[in-house]
């Protein structure tokens, strides 16, 4: 049995990530149905991983093609041409996917997880992107990226910003990096580092930058 995932544009499902999956209904994309026809099949693998930049994405194992029985016959993929074909969340958002189980993953002779994820990994922020408390602050595709809150000061009013995480200290603090710049003189620009703490805020919680 495949056990199915639905990508429901947000990032609440964390089980996603760092798992073999075939991708169906891939033939209504103009991006897709090009490297299809390059390819054959009517389906494809591939690997979803967090690229810290990036956000989700997916590194395409193999085009396939997938008969009544169920049965996964790959074709060819970019790593047969020396190539490499990732896609970004804006494009996973728009496909069906549904995670590989391990009788699957073993007949078609993929590894555990593939070489070029070690690139990828950080254990510190692994750790981050299971934190639920941090996932209605993250952005959509995004989720090292989430919302902050600068508070007033010196007269100025409270401000929303998005930042990066970079890491996650012991002492609970969050070192990010700011993505846009304030439109208020916060004293902090555009790339910065901060750092952020959760914390209630009358009946809300938010993330508080504190530095």
């Amino acid at each position: 049995m495949i056990d199915i995932v639905k990508m429901n544009h947000e990032f609440s499902d964390p089980d996603i990530l760092n798992k073999w999956v075939i991708a169906h209904d891939i033939c209504g994309d103009s991006f897709l149905e090009e490297a299809r026809q390059k390819y054959g099949g009517n389906c494809l693998i591939g690997f979803v991983y967090v690229d810290h930049q990036a956000g989700i994405s997916l590194e395409v194992e193999t085009f396939c093609t997938v008969g009544a029985d169920g049965d996964i016959t790959p074709t060819q993929g970019p790593h047969d041409h020396n190539e490499s074909l990732k896609l970004r969340y804006d494009v996973i958002k728009q496909i069906n996917i549904e995670l590989l189980n391990q009788d699957q993953i073993k007949s078609l002779s993929l590894s555990e997880k593939p070489e070029w994820l070690k690139f990828y990994v950080d254990p510190d922020l692994e750790r981050t992107r299971q934190l639920e408390f941090l996932h209605p602050f993250r952005a959509l595709g995004f989720p090292d990226d989430i919302q902050v809150l600068l508070p007033p000061v010196k007269g100025k009013r409270e401000e929303v910003v998005w930042a990066r995480i970079e890491s996650y200290r012991d002492d609970g603090v969050f070192v990010c990096t700011l993505l846009n710049q304030p439109n208020q003189d916060f004293k902090i620009n555009l790339l910065d580092r901060i750092e952020v703490v959760p914390a209630t805020i009358g009946d809300e919680r938010w993330m508080l930058c504190v530095s």
